[in-house]
Parts: C-alpha cells; sequence; structure tokens
C-alpha cells in the first residue's frame, strides 16, 4: 500500500484565552469562520516551519520560554494535510535553553471539535438550563430549598361591621289583648311555640327574628323589644342564640320574624366578591430578572382571618383576580372564603371558614319567669280570695237572721272558716312571690367577647406574599448562573440567550457529525467526531457546563442576558 506523499510542515501560534480545560466554562462559536476569526486575535506569539505536529504532547519550539509562561493556549495548523486548525490548552512550559522551551499540549475538545458542525446532541433529559423562554412549563418545577424569608408586599383587609342583630327563639313574644289574657297574663305579655320551618334545607324549631340597628350607639329597639316581651312572658328559656349580623348581610333579611322555608341553594345565602391585591413584577420593591421569583413559593397569596386560620393560594393558579364569600345565618357565626376560580374549579378546598358576626346574651329575671309560669296560679288565687269573702260574708249573715243562737254560733264559724282559708292561700302566694322576687337575675348565652369582634378587625385578609428582597436578589442570581430546573426531554438549548446558556443533562449521548466523509487527511473540520471526544463532551454536559456567547463577556455574570 503506498503511502501519501506528505511534505510535513507546521504553524503554531501561542496566545491566551479566558477558558480552561475544566471545560466548566466553554466559549461558543456559531461558525468556524467566528471562531478561526476571533481566536487568531488572541494569539500573539507564533512560530512556523515544524515538522508534523502531533496530538496531546510535548514539544519543543524555537521561542524563548520566558515568552511562553504567560500562555494558556495555542493553535496550530499541519497544512501540508489538513486545512483545519488544532486548538489546545498549554499545560506546562518548560526552559530548554536561551531558544527552546518545551511545551506541553492538551487539544481542546469543545473547539476543535465544534458545536453542529463536529458533533451534536439529540434531544435528552435536560436537568436545568438557561430557559429560552419564561413559558410556564418552566416555572412549575421545584427548585432546590432555599432559606426563605417572607415579607407581606400588599394587602387587601375586609374587616366587618354590625348591621343588626338575630334572635334565635321557639317561642314568640305576644302582648294581652283581651280581659282574659290579662287575667291570665298580669305582666301583659305570653308565648307561643314557633312553627317549624325549613331553613336552608334543614327543620329549624327556633325562628329567626331580624333586628336591624336602629340606634346612634348601634343598638337596636327591636332587639329589646323582642327580648323583653320573652322575659316578661316567661319564656326566655325559648331563647336559642342571639347573635350580630354583618353588614353585607342586612339585605337578604326582612325586620321582625323570617316565615319563609329556604333550601340550600336558595338566594338567601348571601353571596359577596373581592379583589384581591395584584401579583405585580416585583418582589419587595426588587424588580427580577427571572419570572419564576413571581411564582410560589417566592411569591404567592396568603388567606387569613388574622386568627391562626390561613390558606397559601398560588397566583399562577387563579382563573380569576376575585375572592368570594359564602354567608348564611346561624349560631355558628362563620362565613367561607374561597376563590372564586382556581385550579381549574371554584377553589372551596382552598378557602377558609371565618368568623362572621359574634354570639351575644341576654338576661333571664327570676321573678317575672316565675310570675309568667304561674300567672294562672296566682289569677285564680286572688279571684277564689275574692269569691270566698262574698261567700263567707253571705254565710254569716243568713245564720244571724234565720237559725236560733247555737245555729248562729256555728253558721258564723263556717264563715269565718271560708275566708280564713282564702286568705291563708293568698299569704302562701304572697310568701312564694317574695321568694321569687328575692332570686337574681341570670344570664344566658355567650358571655365571653370575641376580642377580633370587639376591636374592630373581625373579617379576612388577602396578602401578597413574598421573599424579602435581599433574598429575591440572591435567588436571581443563582437562576442567573444555572437557569431553572427544568426536569423534562428537550432538544439541547445552548443559543437562546445573548451571553451565555448554562445546560446540565441527564444522560446525553453526543453523536459525531458528517463521519462517512471520503476525505483522507488525518484532520478535516466538519468530518466527524473521535468516540473519545464525544464521550468527554458527554460527561462535560451531564456535569453541567455553562457556554459563552462573546469573548469580551466571557465569564462576567452582570452582562445583561435577558430574553
Amino acid at each position: 500500500m503506498a503511502l501519501p506523499n506528505y511534505a510535513p510542515e507546521g504553524t503554531i501560534r501561542f496566545g491566551s484565552v479566558p477558558w480552561d480545560d475544566g471545560y466548566a466554562n466553554v466559549r461558543l462559536y456559531s461558525s468556524l469562520e467566528q471562531q478561526l476569526t476571533d481566536i487568531s486575535s488572541l494569539m500573539t506569539i507564533s512560530s512556523d516551519n515544524y515538522s508534523y505536529i502531533g496530538r496531546n504532547r510535548r514539544l519543543k519550539v524555537a521561542i524563548p520560554a520566558d515568552r511562553l509562561y504567560h500562555c494558556n493556549y495555542c493553535m496550530y495548523l499541519n497544512s501540508s494535510v489538513t486545512s483545519g486548525y488544532i486548538y489546545c490548552f498549554v499545560r506546562d512550559v518548560q526552559y530548554v535553553n536561551d531558544n527552546t522551551a518545551e511545551v506541553s499540549i492538551e487539544t481542546d475538545v469543545f473547539q476543535t471539535y465544534l458545536y453542529n458542525v463536529d458533533w451534536a446532541i439529540p434531544p435528552c433529559f435536560i436537568e436545568r438550563e438557561t430557559t429560552p423562554s419564561e413559558d410556564s412549563k418552566y416555572l412549575f418545577t421545584n427548585e432546590p430549598d432555599f432559606p426563605l424569608t417572607y415579607v407581606v408586599d400588599d394587602y387587601e383587609n375586609n374587616f366587618f361591621t354590625t348591621a343588626g342583630y338575630v334572635v334565635f327563639t321557639s317561642g314568640q313574644p305576644n302582648s294581652n289583648s283581651n280581659l282574659a289574657e290579662d287575667l291570665l297574663n298580669p305582666s301583659g305579655w305570653y308565648a307561643t311555640p314557633s312553627p317549624v320551618r325549613i331553613y336552608k334545607g334543614i327543620p329549624n324549631g327556633a325562628s329567626i327574628y331580624y333586628c336591624p340597628v336602629n340606634t346612634s350607639s348601634g343598638g337596636s329597639e327591636d332587639l329589646e323589644r323582642v327580648l323583653n316581651g320573652l322575659n316578661f312572658a316567661g319564656a326566655t328559656e325559648s331563647v336559642v342564640a342571639v347573635i350580630s349580623v354583618p353588614s353585607f348581610a342586612a339585605t337578604s333579611l326582612d325586620s321582625g320574624f323570617q316565615d319563609s322555608n329556604t333550601r340550600q341553594d336558595s338566594s338567601s345565602v348571601v353571596t359577596q366578591s373581592y379583589g384581591i391585591p395584584a401579583r405585580g413584577n416585583t418582589v419587595d420593591g426588587y424588580t427580577p430578572r427571572n419570572m419564576k421569583l413571581m411564582y410560589y413559593p417566592y411569591t404567592y397569596l396568603n388567606l387569613t382571618d388574622y386568627n391562626g386560620s390561613e390558606s397559601q393560594i398560588r397566583y399562577e393558579l387563579l382563573g380569576t383576580q376575585v375572592m368570594a364569600l359564602k354567608y348564611a345565618v346561624s349560631p355558628a357565626c362563620e362565613a367561607l372564603v374561597y376563590p372564586a376560580s382556581y385550579r381549574g374549579a371554584t377553589g372551596y378546598d382552598a378557602g377558609i371558614t371565618i368568623s362572621c358576626g359574634a354570639l351575644g346574651s341576654w338576661n333571664n329575671n327570676a321573678f317575672n319567669t316565675w310570675a309568667a309560669q304561674n300567672a294562672g296560679t296566682i289569677g285564680l288565687t286572688i279571684a277564689g280570695a275574692a269569691l270566698a269573702g262574698v261567700a263567707g260574708a253571705a254565710t254569716i249573715g243568713a245564720a244571724s237572721a234565720a237559725l236560733s243562737p247555737a245555729m248562729q254560733i256555728a253558721g258564723t264559724a263556717l264563715g269565718t272558716s271560708t275566708i280564713g282559708n282564702a286568705v291563708g292561700s293568698v299569704a302562701q302566694l304572697g310568701a312564694t312571690a317574695m321568694n321569687a322576687s328575692k332570686q337574681p337575675t341570670t344570664t344566658r348565652g355567650q358571655t365571653d367577647f370575641d376580642t377580633l369582634f370587639a376591636t374592630g378587625i373581625q373579617g379576612f385578609g388577602m396578602q401578597k406574599v413574598c421573599v424579602k428582597a435581599e433574598i429575591a436578589e440572591q435567588i436571581d442570581e443563582f437562576f442567573d448562573r444555572f437557569g431553572y430546573a427544568v426536569e423534562r426531554i428537550e432538544a439541547v438549548n445552548i443559543t437562546s440567550r445573548p451571553a451565555w446558556n448554562y445546560v446540565k443533562t441527564g444522560g446525553s449521548a453526543p453523536r459525531s457529525l458528517n463521519g462517512g466523509t471520503t476525505s483522507t487527511a488525518p484532520f478535516t473540520r466538519g468530518a466527524g467526531t473521535p468516540a473519545e471526544a464525544l464521550d468527554l463532551i458527554r460527561r462535560c454536559f451531564d456535569r453541567g457546563i455553562t457556554f459563552w456567547h462573546t469573548t469580551s463577556g466571557f465569564g462576567d455574570y452582570s452582562v445583561d442576558n435577558s430574553l
């Protein structure tokens, strides 16, 4: 086999570049021409007329060692066998004599074999990268845990005021309207049982009596009237609860007893809507370069009742920027606050139950209760005493007029006994009434104050919560340096940004391009990449590489790298 007739000669040029053989940072060129022009401008020393220069070897050059000590790079060309430069790192410079130095060189794989010219990587698993866009598919992936310190950046508070009061009672007070009722109810009042109503789909034996606020001090004359009526009627035990009603619910109630049945889906269930604080584009006043800082967990909406109940709501999952509230009058004094549209549905499960109003108390006068509950006995006793007095007097008169002296004495005794019995019954009744009047008035219902209600801050708040500006800046710089966690199979993206692109793969498989060339030269650019070089490229991608697009800005993370 005839050997090719080479006339070996070579040219080598030395200089300094900002990248090194660790391949954590690599200069990426878009073409062979751009590469040759730029690297050539960095080479300041040259020597030629060499025999064939081999790969990864020690080479004696006719250049004083002192001139080469600052050099970390070289490029050489074996012009007799190839037209393409081979790029190398200078590993070591040794003095040989005053005019000769010995250098150790190692091939720069990423420059000698250029991306998309000599090799490429098919779509593979991308662990992290400087993303080509701020598409939502890059913004939901979890990131490493950072020490997050939160602040409230904006907020909307909705505190409730009172429009009226509701009495839940199984008895309805009525005032006397005739003589018989006056006789049976000396206090002037009596109570009738409340009819059972269907309230919000539930049978309810306690009627709802609504009393609007109608005094300048926030009181209600209607409330005083109905409670006093029940007290005089001796029916305070029929009161189940007394609650306050927030202003937004007042239009759903009519003054007095609510007589109609209501379903669970009835329009009488109060629904309110509230706008939420905007997410905006800043974090505690800091404007991030990477929009992932505007997503959870760095920025989110906090729904709170300021009493221990909270729900963290992700802005990015909200359908509409509206918070809704549902309320129905009940002794629980509660409402549900929830996102109107969240995660593609009504956000009931993301809401919180809040206090909405407060339970009150009422008095039970023991004497009024006794008098009302014994009104019949009192009336009949007094009436009996009056009749007994008349009957006794008639008996004595008859005995005096028609009977013998002995019988007169007996008739007088009988009349006196009748009167005496009546007087005894009245006396006993009086003693019982005296004892009842000495019993203390007691309080029913809720006597403890709800502190938030009493201080005017019962309701709910919506807070835009984000990390402190200092923390946001640190995380932003991390994203600048290492991009976002992607964790999906995609095409390798290393050219989308103006200054640099970081990429870290998981199990990439670089592939040689143009391996079937018919060139007979030992090395031709665009003729493929050796397996050893491909293996090194694979390991570098799986470890993580930053590709720089300019030499002047190489390694400078302060330059603008925005999309």
